[in-house]
């Protein structure tokens, strides 16, 4: 039972703690040989919905409509003007709770760039997106979540 727990964690650790892939037309300026380009059927739907393009990675935790509930993580609808530590039915750290922040785009920025740093003790797995392209895009999204 021990070791399954600890499997489960591991790989949420790892799902959570993953490099973010790309945003779509930017490229990772590394020498590696270039992806497949996307099907067909795949495109479109990148085209679509750059919103959930930008959530992908937070989607392994996190949910982004208020009728969804929590996940690992707390809900995200409404999250842009919200006080840290709040949502309803989600046991927060006790870091995150007395932080005293409040949501807006420069809060999120910091959080989302390096989010320990940011509130030191908080239990998010996320290592944090260097990338400030890939940070707006996310916030963006966010700003939308209802």
């Amino acid at each position: 039972m021990k070791k399954t727990l600890a499997l489960v964690a591991v790989l949420a650790l790892a799902a959570c703690s993953k490099p973010a892939e790309t945003m779509p037309g930017e490229t990772t300026g590394g020498t590696d040989t270039a992806a497949p380009a996307a099907t067909t059927a795949e495109a479109p739907a990148a085209a679509e919905d750059p919103a959930k393009v930008a959530l992908a990675p937070c989607a392994v935790c996190h949910k982004f409509k208020a009728s969804e509930g929590n996940g690992l993580g707390p809900n995200l609808a409404g999250v842009v003007g919200r006080k840290a530590g709040t949502v309803a039915g989600f046991a927060y750290s006790p870091a995150m709770k007395d932080s005293g922040k409040t949501w807006d785009e420069a809060t999120l920025n910091s959080y989302i760039e390096k989010p320990m740093a940011f509130i030191p003790g908080n239990r998010m797995a996320f290592a944090g997106e260097a990338n400030p392209t890939k940070r707006t895009a996310i916030i963006e999204a966010l700003k939308a979540a209802k």
